[in-house]
């Protein structure tokens, strides 16, 4: 699959837009109370799950397919830092490779 450079640009600010309302949330809910109370209801419980077990999907994959092992181990904490948007980047970044 080849993605051509509108596409790759679109992914790159969509991912650093993620990124940087992640850090924003971080800024003005700092701590882990607002996380635990997001978990209190039902489908709070179901979304996390979700959220943590696509990272061990993506985590899989990234192992698989990254070369340089180390640069796995960065993306993969990154990624639970910051979400879905660090393997997006990884994504444009290796995918063209995949």
């Amino acid at each position: 699959m080849n993605m051509n450079g509108t596409i790759k640009l679109i992914c790159i600010a969509v991912a650093i837009l993620m990124i940087a309302l992640s850090l924003y949330g971080f800024a003005v809910a700092p701590g882990l109370e607002p996380i635990l109370a997001s978990m209190q209801p039902y489908w709070g419980k179901f979304v996390w799950i979700d959220v943590y077990l696509g990272f061990l999907l993506m985590a899989t994959v990234i192992f698989t397919f990254e070369p340089k092992k180390s640069t796995a181990v960065i993306v993969l904490l990154l990624m639970c830092a910051l979400g879905n948007a660090v393997t997006a980047l990884w994504l444009v970044w290796r995918g063209p490779t995949l």
